[in-house]
């Protein structure tokens, strides 16, 4: 095509199809070859029923399609020369067309027709990359019962949306940079057309993938992979990969080299052939949600009750209450305890809302008792964690050591610390104005304030590289206080010294008091017993079970905790006294928590009354009286029969 032509090619769309933008049209000339890159929405040209738009759109789907694949797949494969050699036998013009910038609406949908579903590529040469890359929004759409291939070398996105399966989503940011990114993911032979769609947004990958040959009655399990600029290993449904780092915003450099690949293998389900694997390899993509609705994945033998509809929830927690930290605490003893970290350990990592603490912290006084520290050492490894970056002007690399239990920080970053466990060794040591942060408000607690303990750090320091100062990012991070008791008062501010303002504003409270088998202790310690179930099927277990979608609460479980909240506000008002959201927070968190440990995506009356329990330990712990003496003009007497029989199974155990 002549140099005339391009120009009466331009002229036209300046004057007709974009005289109100037609500075956003642009020519590029290239080794004798003449690129137009149309800055316009496509629908327009769709729209058209004059001749030369017809004509570009057919000449860009029926010419450049096959191109553009095969450039795809060699770039895919690195193969440079072939992918020189695929430009060098291309026509010599290439119509590149690009989203245009739409204000989002959810009342303008666009329905693409199935002939146009194609590629959509700008291309430009760039010196920074061998050869060639690719400018713009590459959008690869094939159909259900193919494998998907979606490409993005040097993607410049100066757009506000895209256009992906007919339908529109709005991007948060203006200019985003987003470098070689691959996801190859192999769907089912059956799947819908409108599940299997993938989404890409300037802030956030999103994967929806269903599977077929799903057992009846298994829950949608999630897997959320945070990505950014660390190198991950293989991971089965139910973990979590975090991975650490900073978007580079407006970085023009070479980025080669700061990929990340994370493989992500399902478990095979009862009736699939082969697992599904999904492939990720990112630069600058912030957060990777995937969802499989697939079976619960295959634990060890030990929780296979816990899939059985047949067993008693309280006796799948039992079990598992007796086993974890059977090495350091005989089975059946110091119960409350036990279940109490479970239940934090499950509730800690998450995902909620900023405003929504899921986290279940614990106070425990302590009657100089060895076994106790070192139970809460050993349930410490257990607790999930997670880093999320604020702002910096540097990649931050950030690694943290699950043996040694220390992180390593890049200079020149600034970052907040998620997750984890903050163990406050001795609270009788800390100064009141470090005491009554707590109790200022139910939102977010700066772990800042406490002093580190032997476990954890409850801060990271960050550290600057010019001026060689140091700072502190506060956690938000589960608490644990251990405190030793001073005297025989019966309330727990009396026997430790503290204020009950502090005291109170944990979720729960207990006490605990030496036992007189002082020989089952002892045997104990010189010969501990094996564990029936290995740490690393715990925490592969913990995993699955914070990874549950969040259960929904059942009517019955939900009106048995409101009506305990009654009670609790009647009996504290007639003391003088009053009862916050806190408390009824609280035991919806506890009922929650005790659901995912039965690898459940519902909370049952069970689990409402286990949070019941707990809750009564923490008040008659800190001095008030039972509130199940008030309740049964409340409560049916089913109820009251279920919370009375679980009392009764925890007070045997009981330390």
């Amino acid at each position: 095509m002549e140099t005339s032509q391009f120009k009466r090619i331009e002229d036209w769309l300046r004057q007709d199809l974009l005289c109100d933008i037609s500075s956003q049209i642009q020519t590029q000339q290239f080794q004798n070859r003449l690129y137009i890159i149309l800055n316009v929405d496509p629908l327009l040209l769709l729209e058209r029923d004059d001749n030369l738009g017809n004509w570009l759109l057919s000449h860009f789907y029926e010419k450049s399609q096959a191109v553009v694949r095969d450039v795809v797949a060699a770039i895919i494969k690195e193969d440079w020369p072939k992918i020189g050699q695929l430009f060098s036998e291309t026509e010599q013009l290439n119509v590149c067309l690009r989203l245009s910038t739409i204000p989002y609406s959810r009342e303008h949908h666009v329905d693409i027709p199935s002939v146009y579903k194609c590629d959509f590529y700008s291309i430009r040469n760039d010196q920074s990359f061998p050869l060639y890359s690719f400018w713009g929004t590459a959008v690869l759409i094939q159909s259900p019962e193919s494998v998907i291939r979606t490409r993005i070398i040097e993607c410049k996105i100066c757009l506000k949306e895209k256009v992906v399966w007919g339908e529109r989503y709005s991007n948060r940011s203006a200019l985003v940079h987003i470098i070689r990114a691959i996801d190859t993911i192999k769907l089912c032979d059956h799947a819908p057309e409108e599940d299997a769609k993938r989404r890409i947004y300037t802030e956030r990958q999103e994967i929806i993938l269903y599977q077929g040959s799903q057992k009846k009655g298994c829950p949608r399990q999630c897997i959320r992979v945070v990505l950014t600029d660390e190198l991950v290993e293989t991971v089965t449904l139910g973990e979590t990969v975090h991975i650490i780092g900073l978007p580079k915003i407006g970085f023009e450099g070479d980025v080669r080299g700061l990929s990340t690949r994370a493989e992500v293998q399902i478990a095979p389900v009862p009736g699939c052939r082969i697992p599904t694997k999904v492939y990720v390899e990112a630069v600058n993509v912030l957060e990777a949600n995937t969802w499989f609705k697939v079976g619960v994945p295959e634990l060890d033998p030990f929780f296979g009750p816990l899939e059985s509809p047949h067993v008693c929830p309280w006796q799948q927690v039992d079990r598992l209450c007796d086993e974890f930290g059977c090495s350091i605490v005989p089975r059946g003893m110091y119960y409350n305890i036990k279940l109490s970290l479970l239940l934090s350990i499950v509730a800690s990592g998450v995902v909620r809302g900023a405003q929504d603490d899921g986290n279940i912290n614990l106070f425990l006084l302590n009657d100089a008792d060895v076994l106790v520290r070192r139970l809460i050492d050993y349930a410490s490894k257990f607790y999930d964690r997670n880093v999320t970056h604020v702002v910096g002007n540097v990649a931050p690399k950030v690694t943290y050591s699950s043996k040694g239990r220390s992180w390593t920080v890049e200079a020149g970053c600034l970052f907040s610390a998620r997750g984890g466990v903050c163990v406050i060794a001795e609270a009788s040591h800390l100064k009141k104005k470090d005491l009554l942060f707590l109790s200022e408000g139910e939102g977010s607690r700066d772990v800042s304030k406490l002093k580190p303990s032997a476990l954890e750090k409850p801060w990271v320091q960050i550290a600057d590289r010019r001026g060689g100062m140091t700072m502190k990012v506060p956690t938000d991070a589960s608490i644990i206080c251990l405190s030793t008791a001073k005297s025989n008062h019966p309330s727990l501010s009396g026997a430790s010294g503290l204020p009950s303002q502090f005291i109170e504003a944990f979720d729960v409270t207990l006490r605990t008091s030496p036992r007189e088998e002082g020989g089952e202790v002892m045997e104990q310690l010189l010969s501990p017993p094996q564990p029936t179930v290995k740490e690393e099927s715990l925490f592969q277990f913990f995993e699955c079970a914070r990874r549950l979608p969040r259960p929904h609460f059942t009517s019955d479980a939900s009106h048995l905790i409101q009506s305990y909240w009654i009670g609790v506000r009647r009996v504290r008002e007639r003391m003088g006294r009053k009862s916050g959201a806190l408390t009824v927070l609280t035991l919806y968190k506890m009922a929650e928590a005790h659901g995912r440990l039965c690898l459940r995506d519902r909370v049952i009356v069970e689990d409402a009354v286990v949070a019941i329990t707990l809750m009564e330990e923490s008040a008659v712990a800190n001095g008030y009286p039972s509130v199940l003496d008030w309740l049964p003009p409340l409560l049916d007497s089913v109820k009251c029969m279920q919370v009375r029989l679980l009392i009764d199974r925890l007070s045997q155990g009981q330390g």
